[in-house]
């Protein structure tokens, strides 16, 4: 059984029914920013030795990466209270102990399609265990910045993972926090240190929440940059999709969207390719 943080669930009247999918003209932004955790960075803890962690092994057709597992994590961290009891608590926990299959699914798209990786400075949003973004280390990206919203998810998943798969020609860096604050904190007012690349998976499930990815990739995207977005084609329950976030992207006019891959499965899976509008 995966282990969960230790979180209360809320209550039903917290989420707003029209952002279930059932309106897919209505969306609801959360602009509420004052109990959102701030945003960033952390420093990889040098007493840290990850060789004493138990690991697991993912194929990634034919790349090998070593992660380390849920347990050892609940054995390891107090700042880590897990429990059954949920996947996610939205604004709370996001999901970062546990491999989504989106995840999986981003980190194989970019073998097999042989997306280029190489010399570029790339970002993984809402990373987690940090598939997709250990994929662009293995491609030879020229740096890889990693971002969860739970700080703890990122000190005892992210960066030990990337201690384990570490290649040296990549410099990495680590960040926690509500996607709305990101960019102040990695000061991209200056085109070059925007990414060319950012990856994402399983991060639209919750439409409040759109409004704030839109912004974030507004402001660290580079001009010429490119986004891979892994997600279901619907998220039952708590209503976003891809087909609810390319509406999303339409009425902002700054997005332009594709879908480059389709994996069908009881609920659909796909990959978005994001780029600028040209004018």
């Amino acid at each position: 059984m995966p282990f969960k943080f230790n979180f209360s669930t809320p209550s039903d009247d917290t989420i707003d029914d029209e952002a279930h999918g059932e309106h897919a003209d209505n969306f609801v932004s959360d602009d509420d920013d004052t109990k959102a955790l701030p945003s960033q960075e952390i420093s990889r803890n040098p007493e840290q030795n990850v060789s004493d962690m138990s690991t697991i092994e993912h194929n990634i057709c034919g790349a090998v990466f070593r992660v380390i597992r849920q347990q050892d994590v609940n054995d390891s961290s107090s700042a880590l209270q897990v429990t059954a009891d949920s996947d996610l608590v939205p604004g709370v926990y996001e999901g970062g102990l546990k491999i989504w299959e989106c995840g999986v699914d981003l980190a194989e798209f970019l073998i097999n399609h042989n997306i280029d990786c190489k010399g570029l400075r790339v970002l993984e949003l809402g990373c987690g265990a940090g598939l997709p973004g250990l994929t662009a280390m293995h491609k030879e990206a020229a740096e890889v910045h990693f971002q969860d919203y739970n700080p703890e998810v990122v000190e005892n998943i992210t960066i030990p993972n990337v201690a384990l798969n570490q290649c040296s020609h990549c410099k990495c860096r680590f960040f926690s926090g509500d996607w709305s604050s990101l960019p102040s904190t990695i000061c991209t007012e200056d085109e070059a240190k925007r990414y060319d690349m950012i990856l994402t998976a399983e991060t639209i499930y919750n439409t409040r929440n759109y409004s704030k990815l839109h912004q974030a990739f507004q402001h660290l995207l580079k001009q010429s940059g490119t986004i891979y977005l892994a997600a279901k084609s619907t998220y039952f329950g708590v209503g976003g999709g891809t087909r609810l976030f390319e509406t999303f992207l339409k009425r902002g006019n700054v997005f332009t969207s594709q879908v480059c891959l389709e994996i069908q499965a009881g609920v659909p899976r796909e990959i978005l390719k994001v780029t600028r509008q040209t004018s």
